[in-house]
């Protein structure tokens, strides 16, 4: 884990959360999706990344809730985009891949500033 800290220069964080925790949160996120897009096309260093676990929304758990999973597919394509651009960042790859969350289970990113990064995954914490 200290490699992958120090490849990606951010301190990665992890969160577990039930969507029915603060589903405003991941909406307003999902919302927001054109203008992460544009962020992390050009953000290279961070302060945090934070992994936030949205473990009652996996597949195996029926998926998201119908107020998330209705803004998802309205934003579908700039959710696709967003995944693709996250791809092409190393950075915040690395963060996401060092966690062992597939780049489709993230349906969100939010910023708070240029200093941390929320991402909101349809997955469960590796081990």
């Amino acid at each position: 884990k200290a490699a992958v800290d120090a490849t990606v220069g951010s301190e990665v964080q992890e969160e577990q959360a039930r969507t029915a925790v603060d589903p405003d949160k991941v909406i307003d996120a999902i919302d927001r999706t054109a203008e992460a897009i544009e962020f992390v096309r050009k953000v290279s260093k961070l302060d945090k990344v934070e992994i936030v676990f949205l473990t009652d929304a996996t597949v195996d758990q029926g998926g998201l809730p119908p107020a998330i999973q209705a803004r998802a597919n309205e934003k579908k394509a700039e959710i696709a985009e967003l995944r693709k651009e996250l791809e092409g960042n190393a950075m915040l790859f690395h963060a996401i891949d060092s966690r062992h969350v597939l780049i489709q289970d993230v349906i969100a990113v939010a910023f708070d500033g240029e200093v941390s990064a929320t991402i909101y995954a349809t997955a469960k914490p590796a081990g």
